[in-house]
């Protein structure tokens, strides 16, 4: 969808704003602040947001009062989350010098990148091919 977008606001939330009706549509604040956010590249009402409480949270913008599904495993702050161009998993960096995959459909990460020479990862992207 070309005429929404998002940001993560310092008051520990997130914001989605329409930019044909120059409007807020919808604002949630979470428990910890939200550091990062990704929207899913086939179903436009789906984003992925990485928050200080070592969580990812998938939501739907349409219903932003719970999320659909929350994804652990870090240890640490999230710092940056990135959908992968299908749209099945996504990929996740934190604080705690990791890199996650996770499945869309699981809660689990399916790997974790990580070595003694890593320092905090800041951000992760997926490439188009």
């Amino acid at each position: 969808e070309e005429n929404i977008f998002s940001i993560c606001t310092s008051d520990k939330g997130f914001s989605v704003y329409d930019v044909r009706q120059n409007v807020k549509c919808s604002k949630l604040t979470m428990h910890m602040q939200g550091n990062s956010l990704s929207w899913h590249p086939l179903e436009a009402n789906n984003i992925i947001v990485g928050s200080e409480d070592s969580n990812c949270y998938l939501f739907d913008i349409r219903n932003l009062k719970n999320p659909k599904k929350c994804f652990g495993d870090h240890a640490n702050s999230v710092l940056d989350v990135d959908f992968s161009p299908t749209g099945q998993e996504f990929a996740s960096a934190s604080y705690d010098r990791s890199i996650r995959l996770y499945p869309i459909d699981g809660k689990r990460s399916r790997e974790v990148y990580y070595t003694d020479r890593m320092q905090r990862v800041f951000c992760v992207t997926y490439t188009a091919d």
